[in-house]
């Protein structure tokens, strides 16, 4: 994400330091280009400007997913100070299903892949 001359890139860079201002998104946590994929049960990752993470708990335990909301909190509060608008509509939580960075994830299967619509849409037109 960094170092590219690019209007996506500028946009991931001015919402890391947005971020970063509010101790959100640690960067031992960050999925990021050219980088190893972060080792932990917390991960999390900016797409553009929407801001996503991922968090493995034992069963029974949220320990991890506490600290994960934690860190989304915080973002928001960094958009407010920033002037930035938050969007309430898209911030989800605890979801068991969703699509990041093009794939789809689905905790209960534990399975990633293509996303189910664009499978059935290639499917359709071959």
């Amino acid at each position: 994400m960094r170092r590219c001359n690019n209007a996506v890139t500028w946009a991931e860079e001015s919402h890391i330091g947005v971020l970063e201002a509010e101790d959100s998104f640690p960067a031992a946590r960050r999925i990021q280009n050219r980088h190893p994929f972060p080792r932990g049960p917390i991960v999390e990752g900016l797409e553009v400007d929407d801001h996503f993470g991922l968090a493995h708990d034992a069963p029974g335990s949220e320990a991890n997913y506490r600290k994960l909301l934690e860190s989304f909190d915080k973002g928001r509060v960094a958009y407010e100070k920033a002037g930035l608008r938050y969007s309430h509509k898209k911030a989800k939580r605890g979801e068991s299903e969703s699509v990041l960075f093009g794939a789809e994830v689905l905790d209960k299967d534990k399975l990633v892949g293509a996303e189910r619509t664009r499978r059935v849409a290639l499917a359709e037109i071959s």
